[in-house]
């Protein structure tokens, strides 16, 4: 075997988790030459299981009295940890075709830690509830982005590496409170970094950065409505709510870049959740741009 094709097989790598490995022995390399992919492509049977039909239709409105917003919330929310007010977020003056212009993916930051003001204005814009109607018993919330039924299963944790006025640590931020749970303090350098690949790039990367945004799906309570469909749907709103902390991010002068090479056993070890019900979708490095 030449060098080319020992590097582009996958053959004689183990799955570190044990689990059944649909493509670990496998590269697709020829099969994107001939422009075809087998049945058995993890791909296509994700495809296949989360196409939405018609049963999902009765699904939906069978639910929806049951998966109202209180449901929406995290299990626990962390209740009982102790918990940091952020400021309420600043005005940020900048039109929309100017943040679309000036995002860009930035992987090396400037020597300066985040506030809890830029915070405060970061998520207070990008991920707290904007509005709110009391049209029912329960009082429905909305966020400024699109979520499937309005369940919002995309949770934000924030791993400090530098702060200003906050201590290093990890931190689970409460949309409704506009407050970070505190769920570890201490450096963070080595623990967070150790979950992510390629020392040059997205390890590197992670080291270097002030905050790295973790964005995790609350996937039980996504497919208690929608079944499997549910996490491609998860999937969605995790994409939604990255571009609004990227786009908010560039007149707050913070560079980020998204990173998709992180472990994924690792990095649910590290923030505490248990990779089933609970799993992290979509890390997002920030820092100042330098």
């Amino acid at each position: 075997m030449d060098e080319l094709a020992a590097r582009l097989s996958l053959a004689s790598q183990e799955h570190p988790a044990g689990r059944v490995d649909l493509t670990g022995g496998t590269s697709f390399v020829e099969a994107h030459r001939e422009r075809g992919f087998s049945d058995g492509d993890v791909s296509d049977l994700f495809h296949e299981n989360t196409k939405f039909d018609r049963r999902y239709l009765a699904r939906s409105a069978a639910t929806e009295d049951d998966l109202h917003e209180e449901f929406s919330v995290i299990e626990q929310d962390y209740y009982g940890h102790e918990s940091i007010s952020l400021p309420g977020p600043e005005p940020v003056e900048c039109d929309l075709t100017t943040a679309l212009d000036g995002r860009r993916s930035t992987r090396s930051f400037d020597d300066r830690g985040v506030s809890r003001q830029t915070l405060g204005t970061l998520l207070g814009h990008t991920v707290a509830p904007s509005a709110e109607a009391h049209e029912g018993d329960i009082p429905e919330t909305f966020r400024p982005y699109p979520s499937a039924g309005g369940l919002y299963p995309v949770e934000v944790y924030l791993v400090v590496r530098e702060g200003t006025d906050i201590q290093p640590g990890t931190y689970y931020y409460s949309p409704r409170d506009h407050a970070l749970r505190v769920l570890a303090t201490g450096e963070t350098d080595t623990g967070v970094a150790d979950c992510f690949m390629d020392e040059p790039f997205a390890r590197g990367v992670v080291s270097d950065a002030p905050v790295t945004i973790v964005l995790t799906g609350a996937l039980s309570r996504i497919k208690a409505k929608y079944g499997p469909v549910g996490y491609r749907f998860a999937l969605f709103e995790a994409g939604h709510l990255a571009q609004n902390l990227l786009l908010a991010a560039s007149p707050l002068g913070l560079g980020g870049v998204p990173l998709g090479s992180f472990l994924d056993d690792e990095l649910d070890r590290f923030l505490g959740i248990e990779g089933v019900n609970e799993s992290a979708l979509y890390p997002i490095a920030l820092g100042y741009q330098q």
